[in-house]
């Protein structure tokens, strides 16, 4: 794997092996290829919401809006 300087992988995501990565990745994808992209989300927008309620406080949650934006 290679990650450029500036990029931010987001919360939960998976990069592939071999992946180079040119820009920044929302949470919760899988990325891979050269140069990466996203394939797919490990979770729908409901499911992700579940997971970021058990696994985090409320402050630290990712909102719906956040989360409908960095699919676009």
């Amino acid at each position: 794997i290679t990650i450029l300087k500036g990029v931010t992988i987001g919360r939960g995501s998976v990069i592939a092996a071999g992946a180079i990565v040119t820009k920044s990745c929302p949470p919760y994808s899988i990325i891979g290829g050269v140069p990466a992209k996203v394939l797919k989300y490990r979770f729908t927008i409901e499911e992700t919401l579940q997971h970021e309620a058990i696994l985090y406080p409320p402050e630290q949650r990712l909102t719906r809006e956040q989360l409908e934006q960095s699919r676009q």
